[in-house]
C-alpha cells in the first residue's frame, strides 16, 4: 500500500494530472452551459449593398426578393430570431440592398471599388446564365467577387442567393411558376422522436446516438492508456536511474509490482470518473440523460477493471525488461495493432454489433474490453446474454494469465541491464522457476 500510495501521489497530485484530469472536464461542461449565451453574442448584423451586374435585367429583381427574405428569415427583422430557420453555423443576420447594373463594362470599375467604400460585393450574371443548360453545351459561370475580409459564411450564403436567382430566371424564362416549382420539389421535413424509457416523447438525434458507442471506447482508451504510460515510462526511469535496487531493498518485488498495478489503478479511476461525470453532465443538460441506460454504467466499470489490467501488466511487464522507451516500442508495437482495430472500425462494430467479425473479436484478448463496450453500448441490436459472460470469463482469464506472465518478466527483468531481451528470451523468463 506504500507504494501503491507513492505511485497514486507522483502521478495525480501534480499540478499538470489535476489540469488535465479534473480541470479540463470542468472546464468542457462550463463551455456546454454557457454555449447558449456565447451564441447570443457571436451573432452579429452585415449591412451594406451589393452590386448585380445583369444585362439581361432578370436576375437582379428575384436577388433583391431573395435578399429581402434572407433579411427576414435570419432575424434581421425579428430581433428573437424566433422564426429564423437558419443553422447556428450560418453566421448572423444579413441586410443587402441590391444596385442593379445593366451595362456589364461597369463591372471592373465596381470590383475596383471594393474594399475602399460600403460595397460588400459585385455578383456579375452573364446573359447566357438565364438560358437553359443543354447536355453537352458549356456552363454558364456566375462571378461573385467579395473583399479580402469578408466572412465566410456572407460568402456562402450569396452563392446560394446566386444561384437560386438564376434558377428561378430561367423557370421564369421557360414559362414556369418558379414558387410552385420549389414548392413542389421542397422536401417534407422530418421530425424524429424516441419513446423514452418513461414512455414521454423525446426529440431523436441520431448523430449523438451514433457517437455514444464511441464515447464509451474512448473514454476507456484514454483512462487505460493514460495510466498505463505512465508505467511504462516511471518503470523504465526507475530501473535506468538504479531507483528500483533502492526500492527492492525494502519491498519484494512482487510487492513492488502489486503496489504500482495499484496506485496506477487509482489514477485511473479518478480519470474514469472525471471525463464520465463530464460526459453525464453534458447531456443532462442537452435534455439526452436517457440515450444511455443504467446498465451500460455497469458494464463500463466491469470492462474498465478488464482494459486496464490487461494493458497494465503488459506496460509494466515490458518496462521491467528494457532500459529505454525505443527499446519498449518494439515489443510493445505488435499488441498496439490489435488494440488499434476497435479504433478504426469502431463505426462498423457499432452499426452491426452482432456481426461475425465483432463477435470473434468479442473473445480475443486484449481487444476483449474495448469491442464489447462498443457492442453493449450501441442501441442497434441487443447483445445475447451469453456472449457478455463468456465474454467476462474469457476477459478474466486473460487478465490471470497476463498477471502472471507479468510477474514473472517483472521478477527476472527488473535487474536486469545491458541489451534488451527478444521475445523467445522474454518466454524463457516466464519458465524461471
Amino acid at each position: 500500500m506504500a507504494v501503491a500510495w507513492r505511485e497514486f501521489r507522483y502521478t495525480a497530485l501534480t499540478k499538470a494530472f489535476i489540469f488535465g484530469a479534473i480541470g479540463v472536464p470542468i472546464l468542457m461542461v462550463g463551455v456546454v452551459a454557457l454555449g447558449p449565451l456565447l451564441k447570443q453574442g457571436a451573432s452579429t448584423t452585415v449591412k451594406g449593398p451589393v452590386a448585380i451586374v445583369d444585362p439581361s435585367g432578370r436576375v437582379a429583381p428575384i436577388l433583391e426578393r431573395l435578399f429581402e427574405q434572407e433579411a427576414a428569415e435570419s432575424g434581421a427583422k425579428d430581433p428573437s430570431g424566433a422564426s429564423s430557420g437558419r443553422s447556428d453555423f450560418e453566421g448572423g443576420p444579413l441586410e443587402l440592398t441590391a444596385q442593379a447594373v445593366s451595362d456589364p463594362s461597369q463591372a471592373d470599375a465596381l470590383i475596383a471599388d471594393l474594399g475602399q467604400s460600403d460595397l460588400l460585393a459585385v455578383v456579375r450574371i452573364p446573359a447566357s446564365a438565364i438560358e437553359a443548360p443543354t447536355a453537352d453545351g458549356p456552363r454558364a459561370e456566375i462571378g461573385l467577387i467579395v473583399p479580402n475580409a469578408t466572412p465566410w459564411h456572407v460568402t456562402s450564403r450569396l452563392e446560394r442567393m446566386a444561384r437560386s436567382a438564376v434558377v428561378e430566371a430561367r423557370l421564369a424564362n421557360l414559362g414556369m411558376d418558379a414558387a410552385r416549382m420549389r414548392s413542389l420539389m421542397q422536401a417534407p421535413r422530418v421530425e424524429s422522436q424516441r419513446l423514452g424509457r418513461g414512455g414521454d416523447l423525446k426529440q431523436e438525434v441520431a448523430f449523438s446516438r451514433m457517437f455514444i458507442p464511441a464515447g464509451f471506447m474512448f473514454l476507456l482508451w484514454i483512462c487505460v492508456f493514460t495510466s498505463g504510460q505512465y508505467l511504462l515510462t516511471t518503470t523504465i526511469e526507475e530501473k535506468s536511474s538504479r531507483v528500483m535496487e533502492v526500492l527492492l531493498s525494502a519491498v519484494s518485488p512482487m510487492q513492488l509490482l502489486t503496489g504500482k498495478l495499484l496506485g496506477q489503478a487509482l489514477v485511473s479511476l479518478v480519470m474514469l470518473f472525471m471525463y464520465a461525470g463530464m460526459a453525464m453532465s453534458a447531456l443532462a443538460m442537452l435534455a439526452m440523460a436517457d440515450l444511455i441506460q443504467p446498465i451500460q454504467y455497469l458494464w463500463l466499470v466491469l470492462y474498465f477493471v478488464m482494459a486496464y489490467f490487461m494493458v497494465a501488466t503488459m506496460m509494466v511487464a515490458v518496462g521491467s525488461a528494457v532500459s529505454d522507451l525505443r527499446e519498449a516500442q518494439a515489443l510493445v508495437g505488435p499488441v498496439m495493432l490489435i488494440l488499434m482495430i476497435p479504433l478504426i472500425l469502431w463505426l462498423p462494430i457499432s452499426n452491426a454489433p452482432n456481426g461475425t467479425f465483432a463477435t470473434v473479436m468479442s473473445f480475443i484478448p486484449p481487444a476483449i474490453p474495448f469491442v464489447m463496450i462498443l457492442r453493449l453500448a450501441s442501441s442497434s441490436e441487443p447483445v445475447a446474454a451469453w456472449q457478455v459472460v463468456m465474454s467476462l470469463v474469457a476477459g478474466g482469464a486473460s487478465v490471470a494469465v497476463m498477471l502472471w506472465g507479468a510477474a514473472r518478466i517483472f521478477r527476472v527483468g527488473v535487474l536486469m541491464q545491458g541489451k534488451p531481451p527478444t521475445p523467445r528470451e522474454l518466454f524463457r523468463w516466464l519458465l524461471v522457476r
